[in-house]
């Protein structure tokens, strides 16, 4: 049972966790208790995590270089002393706001 791609399935990684290579085999039993319930909590995780199969399933924002072009604030293909500059985003400028109306103030 496979979670994505590159993991490994429940059944191999509690193989792996209970092999007896040579760090395991030096460990006192409360040592190797303790190894094997992170060991367990790891691949609870793993679990509950969903496979991302794209990017637009992934939940967080997305830009692509052809949405931000030609964008105010954002610039591309910079030089810059240390090298090129992929993508610079200005940063926004702080405005007060806007009086209230009239008709909103008190007294």
């Amino acid at each position: 049972m496979e979670t994505g791609p590159h993991k490994e399935s429940v059944s191999e990684s509690s193989a792996r966790a209970g092999q007896g290579d040579s760090a395991n085999s030096e460990q006192s039993a409360a040592q190797r208790g303790v190894t094997q319930l992170i060991e367990y909590v790891r691949v609870l995780i793993e679990l509950s995590d969903k496979p991302v199969w794209s990017l637009a399933s992934y939940g967080n924002v997305i830009l692509h270089e052809e949405d931000l072009r030609n964008r105010v604030g954002i610039r591309h293909d910079l030089p810059d002393v240390d090298g090129p500059i992929y993508v610079k985003i200005d940063r926004l400028r702080r405005t007060d706001p806007p009086p209230p109306p009239p008709a909103a103030r008190i007294g």
